[in-house]
């Protein structure tokens, strides 16, 4: 490789530094560069002079630079057709900067116009009427200086994304970002390699491919895409057909290609649960399953209308024969609201279905992180959450964006549990009383809050809501489909519950600050006593009983 350098007697001792980081939720994309007194690093931009030319591709070129040049630490393609080149010392940096030619191709170096006076990087999934300036506004803090909206072309017009660029005046990214109710993770990320899907050459695109000669490419074209497609489907069905009666002349016993397949006899057997009750239930039930089976090495038999396969993103797969769980052996446990070593003591060498409620958080202690992954609401359900999220806050505040704001969703449970049958068991429900000690346990640590109140889909209960609920900062979240109920109430930075399994499942999945009603049981009642004496099996620990 023959390379030429102008001369030049000035020295640098220059470093790279990059700032990675993942949270979860959307991310900042972001690289930066910093020289070793702690000025920015200005990257390397290199041209091909000539009409035409192409240099070698990045791998090679980076060898060579790397052999002939200096310490040579990245190089990429950029979408214009430049090349980004970073050195990982002064001499290297002022060799390349003085880069005049590259294998007989004359060439031009640069300092581009990317990332050179602060980081910069992309948040996702943010609303469209949410303003450049007002997120600027709530991200100040973060030492956040410029906002854009990212546009898309769609038919010839440009329509806004959901996308925000953000400029950053620090030289280093913050470890989080929080915006509203959301956070955002911080990636680096690289520019995308420009390559010519006609020649399979980098550093054009196929628009300004040179590589065929004129009028070939015309010609190609003009033979008819629609024609050439209608004749390649013609051929595969020919060959599909004279497949399908090849099989089966030469297998006339199979009358059928498609059956149920059968199980080996050392593969291993099912534990199947049995769903009853609404939401709350199914979670338990599956999750408390997923961990029993987990211990004796069963397989978890579900099916696709299963309503816990539909919400979430489950990691079972959907069992291939229904039957399999229809003809197992059934199983019952012994107290549906605490730990029982009894509900493993079922038939190791059989599939059981186990028709049992299981609300105990230990049957999954020992794969907690996996439930946590698994009970991850379908994508539908995550967008009309988080819409409805910043409308309740737009209501409020006039805006869905608000700093330092602190939102805790308070999930009240009473409907069927005032009937005289579940008082007589021992069932009781939350009172005003306790939900004002829960609201003021929160006003003394946070400055401001916003409480989103959610109940049953009934007009007693939300009545009696309105007329006992009387505190600031306070939006009553009715009217919405109970899966996107809970999947609000998680994206809350706290929760309040009462009782039941569905506010047990909010907080739980929520993972922020929890407050439940210590006495929501009559003593010595027939419900009394399917919780262990301290009701720990049921409580998750660090919730806060009032």
């Amino acid at each position: 490789m023959d390379y030429e350098l102008s001369s030049s007697d000035e020295e640098g001792d220059f470093r790279t530094v990059k700032y990675k980081r993942k949270l979860s939720g959307s991310s900042v994309e972001s690289s930066t560069k910093k020289t070793k007194s702690g000025s920015m690093l200005r990257h390397l931009k290199l041209f091909a002079v000539e009409s035409g030319s192409e240099l070698k591709g990045p791998i090679r070129l980076f060898n060579y630079l790397k052999k002939h040049v200096g310490n040579v630490s990245n190089v990429k393609y950029l979408r214009d057709g430049g090349l980004l080149i970073t050195a990982d010392d002064g001499n290297s940096y002022m060799r390349l900067k003085h880069l005049l030619a590259i294998d007989k191709h004359a060439v031009k170096v640069s300092h581009p116009v990317i990332s050179t006076t602060g980081l910069s990087g992309v948040i996702a999934d943010i609303p469209t009427g949410t303003s450049d300036n007002e997120i600027v506004d709530a991200l100040k803090q973060y030492g956040v200086i410029a906002a854009h909206r990212i546009t898309k072309r769609v038919r010839g017009e440009q329509n806004l994304t959901t996308s925000i660029k953000l400029i950053f005046s620090k030289d280093k990214l913050p470890e989080k970002i929080r915006l509203g109710y959301s956070q955002y993770t911080s990636n680096s990320t690289f520019s995308p390699v420009i390559q010519c899907y006609s020649c399979r050459h980098f550093g054009h695109y196929a628009s300004e491919c040179s590589f065929f000669p004129t009028g070939i490419k015309e010609k190609l074209v003009g033979i008819g895409v629609k024609r050439s497609c209608l004749y390649i489907c013609l051929v595969l069905c020919v060959l599909s057909y004279v497949a399908f009666f090849h099989v089966r002349k030469r297998h006339p016993s199979e009358t059928a290609f498609f059956h149920v397949r059968k199980r080996h006899p050392s593969e291993t057997h099912y534990l199947c649960p049995v769903f009853n009750g609404r939401l709350g239930n199914l979670m338990f039930e599956y999750a408390s399953v997923y961990g029993i089976a987990m211990s004796k090495g069963f397989s978890v038999g579900i099916d696709k209308s299963d309503e816990v396969y539909k919400t979430f993103n489950l990691s079972v797969k959907p069992i291939h024969d229904r039957s399999i769980c229809k003809k197992a052996e059934l199983f019952k446990e012994h107290r549906a609201c605490s730990f029982n070593y009894s509900s493993y003591n079922f038939n190791q060498n059989a599939d059981v279905r186990h028709d049992s409620y299981l609300q105990s958080w230990k049957y999954f202690e020992d794969c907690e992180n996996e439930i946590r992954k698994q009970f991850v609401f379908k994508q539908d359900i995550q967008r009309k959450a988080e819409i409805l999220l910043s409308r309740y806050t737009s209501i409020k505040f006039n805006t869905s964006i608000v700093p330092n704001l602190t939102i805790v969703g308070v999930h009240v449970r009473r409907g069927d549990l005032l009937s005289k049958a579940n008082i007589k068991v021992g069932y009781r429900v939350a009172n005003k009383e306790y939900l004002s000690r829960a609201f003021d346990f929160f006003y003394k640590r946070y400055e401001k809050l916003l409480f989103l109140v959610f109940t049953n889909p009934n007009k007693n209960d939300q009545k009696w809501c309105r007329e006992n609920i009387s505190e600031r900062d306070t939006v009553f979240a009715f009217g919405n489909p109970p899966k996107v109920d809970m999947n609000i109430l998680v994206k809350c930075n706290h929760t309040i519950m009462t009782v039941g399994t569905f506010g047990w499942w909010s907080s739980w999945l929520n993972k922020g600050t929890t407050i439940y009603l210590k006495n929501f049981t009559t003593p010595s009642s027939i419900r009394w006593n399917k919780f262990s004496a301290d009701k720990s099996d049921y409580f998750y620990p660090g919730w806060i009983g009032l």
